[in-house]
């Protein structure tokens, strides 16, 4: 539905474009938003289905950079994480 409000039917405007050229920033940003936030859901998604298979294959927990164990505290606040503190750490400097 939101992608649908963005880019319109078929990807296309979903309104002809804004009759007042002050309003044509507005509606740029806020299809721009709206993408990043569909973007950004899409890659939680595929995180928290990495997690959901890691919990079924048995290997939740384990770190895919180093192999350590990720603390328990970790894992109840960013249940999806793939890393331990460490190697997030190393990998988003």
């Amino acid at each position: 539905m939101m992608s649908q409000e963005a880019l319109g039917p078929e990807g296309g405007s979903a309104n002809p474009a804004p009759l007042h050229p002050a309003e044509v920033g507005t509606h740029s940003f806020e299809q721009e938003f709206t993408l990043n936030l569909l973007s950004s859901d899409g890659d939680r998604l595929e995180q928290i289905e990495a997690a959901l298979e890691k919990i079924a294959d048995g290997s939740y927990g384990a770190c895919e950079e180093c192999g350590g164990r990720i603390p328990k505290a970790r894992l109840e606040l960013i249940p999806d994480t793939a890393y331990c503190v460490k190697c997030a750490s190393k990998l988003e400097g």
